[in-house]
């Protein structure tokens, strides 16, 4: 907001235009107002008058910043809304609406003030009586009106700017509030229904405002001013031949003079006819011959920051100043992309308050973007893998646009305690008497499992003993990934990894379903509640492995890509005791499996998992094995079979260690038929025994054993086995 600071009178150089292309109107709240007449709104009990406008409030209450005859908008007790000639309010708390630029579009319902509709920056305001009793009679629109002050009273006058005034017949629906809030109208004598537009960019004469419609209802005030100075006595004096000067009426004032760009106060030192001196030089001096505007107790036209719309004229770049009709947005500032030829690249993670994405219009993310106020979609917005932050009291408003994207998301942080609401727009709607403290609650689009596209991340610095939270998730037909809607239930899940199904209660209606007894948050997404997707069986093998005491084992090992509502996995076996025997998929001699385990599964799950099942192979044979997968609910399917041979030991063998060479640590295998004492030990070149790796009765079987070397240097090793009457010495190299 740029501020001038003045008491008597303002003057401004001007070398070209004296107004810039974006200004606003600047009301003292002494006696500045602006009279309309010959309006052409209708009249008739029922019918509705829609104004539109930007105000810059001062906070003063008492203030009328606009009224017809005795149908007004007022800024009274704390409150804000429509007032009937009663000292009555029927409207809203005025908290936050102060010292910065608000979009006000209210709809006048001729006869009954409750018919009328309140819009605060796009937003529906919910409507009480909140000072005395409406006059129903007075509640009519009149064809003259009053933009800053009341037709007939001289108090009560708007202290504050005030820029982008329309009048329209009928009521302007929502979309169309906001689709033109934050961009002037392009073609205003082709809009329907607009009665009277003001811009508010440039003044007529000494006393008019003009009317930008082409209906010629052009604003009056006698206050207005733009004459202009002769400097005589350069530069310490100057005259207005159309100003009636009191002399001495100035002196001791501050005098504000902006010339050759630099901004200047001087005092007053006396004036007289036609002439105002003051008490030092002006450095740059004042031109003589040069005109100056002077502005004393005036309406004045200064700089509007109510809003600031993309143009496109440069390039996409959302940081060159020319692409926009008042520079680059910063935090404070309202934006409006409308459908243009050269549509915006967001990059460098600004912050805006509002931001009004119009109807054909696109916007790509490359960035993230913090948006402290409401982000308005009239058309799609994709997330583009970037992060959109909603102020503590921004909302995302979904109109004709959604929020959409495979990666990315929109987040906020909020204090919640004792609410029933649509948390920031987002589409988790919670319910809960509990103070749930500071909460983040995140949206994206991605999908999990057998998901919709979109899920919410809920995490509340409270999130125990919640009363029985009520969770209404919200969706969109657009975001049903091929699933059949009917069979939509509510997932939730702690890691994003294993879910579980909660159901709920669907209304495909409103797009809605509604989970209540809810005592923790964490991740939520909607899925096919009755066909979730089976376990993706990745892997399944049998290898052959002797156990520490020399018996054949059986390692099953499987892995699956994702699960859904997986109880777990009986493992079921057959046994063809003749190793030589054609192979068999799926029977024995009694065409028969026996369940020799269960290994419990993750639930639900996205991310891979992996399982382990030894089986203890007690005979020679071909062991066939298969996966029974059981749901929670007692479905279930089988895997394919696999085999594995297990042969009768016959010979006394020892095998080459592996690897070889090694560092620091090998394995060293060997088989013995029967029972027998077993010494394994490990010598040095020279024949030091280094080891004594086994030293004891060993039952018929397949054995390995490690031998670390790390304290050993490197070199040439022996290893020795005797078993029985079977001995053998194999050599292995350390190399470190």
């Amino acid at each position: 907001m740029k501020t001038r600071h003045y008491i008597i009178l303002i003057l401004f150089f001007i070398a070209s235009p004296v107004f810039s292309q974006n200004n606003c109107l600047t009301f003292d709240g002494v006696n500045d107002k602006v009279s309309l007449t010959a309006l052409g709104v209708s009249t008739t009990e029922g019918d509705k008058t829609t104004v539109e406008f930007w105000m810059f409030w001062d906070g003063t209450y008492g203030d009328f910043p606009f009224g017809f005859d005795t149908y007004d908008l007022w800024l009274y007790n704390g409150h804000f809304g429509f007032n009937t000639f009663n000292t009555d309010l029927y409207g809203i708390n005025s908290n936050g609406l102060s010292n910065k630029w608000v979009h006000v579009a209210a709809i006048f319902n001729n006869g009954d003030v409750t018919g009328n509709k309140l819009y605060i920056n796009g937003i529906e305001q919910i409507l009480s009586q909140k000072d005395g009793t409406p006059t129903n009679n007075n509640a009519y629109v009149t064809t003259s009106a009053t933009i800053g002050g009341h037709i007939t009273d001289t108090w009560n006058y708007f202290k504050g700017e005030i820029d982008e005034f329309r009048i329209w017949n009928g009521e302007r629906t929502t979309s169309q509030i906001r689709e033109n809030m934050c961009r002037e109208l392009g073609n205003p004598g082709g809009e329907a229904n607009l009665v009277a537009y003001y811009n508010m960019n440039t003044l007529q004469g000494t006393t008019t405002l003009p009317e930008n419609s082409g209906n010629s209802n052009d604003g009056y005030s006698s206050l207005f001013y733009s004459g202009s100075v002769d400097v005589i006595e350069s530069p310490s004096a100057f005259t207005d031949e159309d100003a009636n000067w009191i002399a001495n009426e100035w002196v001791g004032k501050t005098l504000t003079i902006t010339t050759s760009g630099e901004y200047q106060e001087r005092i007053v030192r006396d004036n007289v006819s036609n002439t105002v001196r003051v008490t030092l030089d002006f450095n740059p001096n004042l031109v003589t011959g040069e005109n100056y505007v002077i502005v004393g107790d005036a309406l004045i036209l200064e700089d509007s920051e109510a809003f600031t719309t993309w143009t496109g004229n440069s390039s996409t770049d959302w940081s060159t100043a020319s692409n926009w009709t008042d520079g680059v947005p910063t935090s404070t500032d309202n934006v409006g992309i409308p459908s243009s030829g050269t549509n915006p690249t967001l990059s460098g993670s600004p912050t805006v308050n509002n931001l009004v994405l119009g109807t054909s219009s696109a916007l790509t993310l490359s960035s993230g973007v913090t948006v402290n106020g409401n982000l308005f979609l009239e058309s799609n917005l994709d997330l583009n893998g970037q992060i959109i932050y909603l102020g503590s009291t921004g909302l995302l408003v979904e109109g004709a646009g959604r929020l959409h994207g495979v990666s990315g998301a929109i987040t906020t942080t909020r204090d919640l305690n004792n609410i029933n609401q649509n948390v920031a727009g987002l589409g988790a709607e919670i319910q809960t008497a509990a103070n749930m403290g500071s909460t983040i609650i995140t949206r994206g689009h991605s999908a999990s499992f057998n998901s919709i596209y979109r899920y919410y991340d809920i995490s509340p610095s409270n999130n125990i003993l919640l009363d029985g939270a009520t969770l209404v998730f919200h969706y969109n037909d657009n975001e049903l990934n091929g699933l059949t809607e009917s069979n939509l239930g509510l997932f939730k899940s702690k890691d994003a990894i294993n879910w579980t199904v909660e159901n709920g209660t669907l209304d495909t209606e409103n797009n809605t379903i509604t989970l209540a007894g809810i005592n923790s948050f964490s991740l939520w997404t909607a899925g096919d509640r009755n066909q979730p997707l089976p376990v993706e069986l990745t892997s399944f093998t049998a290898a052959l492995k002797s156990s520490a005491t020399g018996e054949p084992n059986v390692i099953l090992n499987w892995a699956t890509a994702t699960e859904v509502n997986n109880y777990g996995f009986e493992i079921e076996s057959q046994i063809l005791k003749q190793a030589s025997q054609p192979t068999r998929q799926v029977q024995n001699d009694n065409d028969q499996w026996e369940i020799i385990g269960f290994v419990e599964g993750h639930g639900n799950s996205i991310s891979p998992k992996e399982y382990t099942f030894t089986d203890k192979a007690h005979e020679a044979g071909k062991y066939t094995y298969r996966l029974k997968q059981i749901d929670f609910d007692g479905k279930f399917e089988y895997s394919d079979v696999v085999e594995v041979n297990v042969e009768s030991i016959k010979d006394f063998s020892l095998d080459q260690n592996f690897p070889n060479p090694f560092n620091p640590s090998t394995m060293i295998k060997y088989s013995i038929p029967t029972k027998e004492f077993v010494s394994l030990k490990i010598y040095d070149i020279l024949g030091n025994e280094v080891v004594d790796l086994v030293n004891e009765n060993k039952e018929a079987g397949n054995y390995e054993v490690s031998f670390d070397a790390s304290n050993y240097p490197s070199g040439l090793y022996i290893y020795s086995i005797s078993a029985g009457s079977f001995n053998q010495v194999r050599k292995m190299m350390l190399v470190k």
